[in-house]
């Protein structure tokens, strides 16, 4: 008998075992100290934090590296979360934490070769300035990790500065379209004709962003005028989030960035400012590779067989708690570029920026200039290889430049589409310069906008560039948007234009005659006429009578909005009557199910929602007062993405900049507990601004709490 206890007793001892095994490694939590020598080296850095009443950092270092530790330092106090997120993707530990979705950005970081890219290029490309900056931005990162270990998720730390650099490389392709390329390439079930029907460029329009730049030819007062306006998703590794940097080098620079950047993206300094939007050149090329018929890892190349780079790679998924599952995938190049193997064909991918490490170097350089000369200097690194600028000065100077690091193509053949990848013609190895790209300095007319559209109309005036003189195979977008509608309208009515002015612009909620909104709703009119839809007359009637807005109080923009949100695009796309109707019914129904009723303002319907706070909402999609919402399944829209972080700045007779900024929640960007987690929307739905202080004495005057990372703090 005892033989038998003893025989269920040990497998029973086992079991529990192993259970406490799991549980002491469940509860384990990641652990970083920083060692005694590196501490003291770190809080040698001369740096003091100033947050203002709004919550928002004023950083001001002794050197460039002091001023960015104590960045890294106050973003991560608001967001260290979303800070360690980037650095989890970049370190490829995605499928560790998110399962098999952050597995392919781990295959993504390898097939792109980004480390090996970094470092490659680290020391020759990047100045010493940007190693120091580097060193320090890091050191802010790692000495709020090492005092709050209890935030840590993952083994991660210390962050190194090719970490940053790998970020950099790795999202900035993104910007102009390599994932939806990608995604374009996994939806294939057939290998398409080289030059065939189905393009390989296909791909939708961006969210969009804004950015004008006014001239004293054209204000009321011989000012200066620029709105800073990227629009952004309101939460993750692309939100905005501000900040005003100052060092005794010469960098004093106010707007926003994003989690894990060591620099400012767009904002403005004393002398000068910027925006970006979305452009949407062509700088990707898929081929379609020749492969060996008795040996997979052969592809043709002219007359020769070439054998395909390949390497396996592991990569570990997540499970369940503390179980992870490692898994193998190959990773495979050519002479073009990485390299995907499906049933149907291998594909190369190549783009533009491969081997380019300096888009902090750029961003950096741009940072600190001081004049135009200096600004587009640093432009001409074309470390940044897309995005429009919309820029500005205190000496009146208005620019702008639809930048793109276009490759040197052969005109034979046709870029957007599939192309021969055993042609030695299709494999560009150059790309233009700067001064190459459409660009337009102090058009007569004292206007410029940027709004995603086309480069070939950014001015009501008479300057707007010639698609004729750009090359074809640039694949430089033709298209316009109601923003850009909108805004030639709008400033085409305006002689004279003084900030007020300005900020109707660019708060202005409606949609165009021309617009791809307003033409869906006239076809959705003419729908239910042609298809005598007697259950839709009251539809029709209440968008026969829309003006076309979507403030607040606007009655008959919810049913649009409901009626289109599902295929409404920048640009027009007819759509069958049947489909029209569809979809109207559903939003008929959606309406009297929760409201009772077809006419309900706006407002009611469309809701900025953050903790506690629940605000109604104006704007809509591609509007100039930008809102991309949500549907939540209980009738309300809820916004996510569009306006976020934005800034009017002023340069007057006097040269001094006078700026105003908002962000729609607040600094504290993943703190609920914070009072800065949502005390901007307020003012954000009501679309007032609020000071962007730069003078250290105006900022003391306005302080909440001043603190010197490892030293001293005040609470914040």
């Amino acid at each position: 008998m005892r033989n038998n206890f003893l025989k269920y007793l040990l497998p029973v001892a086992l079991i529990f075992i192993f259970i406490g095994f799991l549980i002491l490694k469940w509860i384990q939590r990641p652990q970083y100290n920083i060692s005694i020598e590196k501490l003291s080296q770190i809080k040698s850095r001369e740096v003091t934090i100033y947050r203002d009443t709004w919550g928002v950092p004023h950083i001001f270092g002794n050197s460039d590296a002091d001023a960015a530790f104590g960045l890294a330092y106050a973003h991560s106090e608001d967001d260290f979360s979303t800070i360690q997120d980037v650095i989890i993707l970049v370190r490829q530990k995605s499928g560790l934490l998110n399962g098999q979705d952050g597995a392919v950005t781990d295959f993504l970081m390898e097939w792109l070769r980004i480390y090996e890219t970094v470092d490659k290029y680290y020391s020759t490309q990047l100045s010493a300035d940007i190693h120091h900056l580097l060193v320090g931005y890091c050191d802010g990162i790692n000495l709020y990790a090492h005092e709050h270990n209890e935030e840590i998720k993952l083994n991660l730390f210390p962050v190194e500065p090719r970490d940053i650099v790998a970020g950099f490389v790795f999202r900035t392709p993104m910007f102009f379209g390599l994932d939806r390329e990608l995604e374009l390439l996994f939806s294939l079930t057939e290998k398409p004709e080289i030059g065939g029907i189905q393009s390989a460029q296909k791909r939708e329009s961006p969210i969009g962003s804004n950015g004008f730049a006014v001239s004293p030819k054209r204000s009321e007062n011989g000012e200066t005028m620029l709105v800073i306006n990227s629009h952004q998703p309101w939460d993750g590794p692309t939100a905005w989030y501000e900040a005003h940097v100052y060092s005794n080098e010469g960098w004093n620079m106010s707007g926003g960035l994003f989690p894990g950047s060591p620099v400012i993206f767009v904002g403005h300094n004393d002398s000068l400012g910027w925006v970006h939007t979305v452009n949407e050149p062509d700088l990707i090329d898929t081929y379609i590779l020749d492969i060996h018929p008795e040996n997979s890892n052969l592809y043709r190349f002219e007359s020769d067989w070439l054998e395909l780079e390949k390497k396996s790679v592991q990569i570990k998924l997540k499970i369940l708690g503390p179980f992870s599952w490692t898994i193998h995938r190959e990773v495979l190049w050519s002479v073009h570029g990485p390299v995907l193997r499906f049933d149907h064909g291998a594909y190369a991918i190549r783009y533009a920026g491969m081997g380019e490490v300096r888009q902090i170097e750029q961003w950096y350089r741009m940072n600190k200039s001081n004049n135009f000369d200096e600004w587009t200097d640093a432009m001409k690194i074309h470390g940044i290889p897309s995005l429009n600028s919309v820029y500005a000065d205190h000496t009146g100077n208005i620019f702008y430049v639809y930048n793109g690091k276009f490759p040197t193509r052969n005109v034979k053949y046709d870029w957007q589409s599939y192309l021969p990848g055993w042609s030695s013609n299709t494999l560009w190895k150059t790309t233009s310069d700067f001064n190459s790209a459409p660009q337009i300095l102090n058009p007569e007319s004292g206007v410029l906008f940027s709004t995603n559209q086309t480069p070939y109309y950014v001015t009501d005036g008479e300057d707007n560039l010639n698609p004729e003189d750009f090359p074809y195979e640039w694949g430089v977008e033709t298209h316009m948007n109601n923003r850009s509608f909108r805004a030639n309208e709008l400033f085409s009515k305006e002689n004279t234009i003084t900030l007020e002015k300005l900020k109707n612009i660019k708060f202005d909620k409606c949609y165009s005659q021309k617009s791809a909104m307003a033409s869906l709703t006239k076809d959705i009119i003419n729908a239910i006429d042609n298809q005598s839809a007697v259950d839709l007359q009251e539809a029709s009637k209440i968008l026969s009578n829309w003006d076309m807005c979507t403030d607040k109080k606007n009655e008959e923009a919810a049913l649009a909005i409901f009626a289109t949100e599902s295929f409404l695009q920048f640009q027009y796309i007819k759509m069958e009557d049947s489909t029209l109707l569809q979809h109207t019914r559903s939003a008929v129904k959606l309406l009297y199910e929760h409201y009772g009723s077809l006419k309900i303002p706006f407002g009611e319907v469309q809701r900025l929602k953050r903790g506690e706070t629940d605000l109604a909402l104006g704007g809509g999609p591609d509007i100039l007062r930008a809102v991309y919402s949500r549907y939540d399944g209980n009738g309300k829209l809820t916004g996510h993405s569009g306006d976020g972080l934005f800034m009017f700045v002023k340069w007057g007779k006097t040269d001094k900049v006078f700026s105003e900024s908002l962000h729609q929640y607040g600094s504290a960007t993943t703190q609920p507990k914070s009072v800065h987690y949502n005390d901007q929307s307020k003012l954000f739905v009501l679309g007032q601004m609020k000071p962007t202080w730069r003078e250290k004495g105006e900022i003391i005057n306005n302080r909440e709490a001043v603190y010197s990372p490892g030293k001293t703090h005040e609470k914040y």
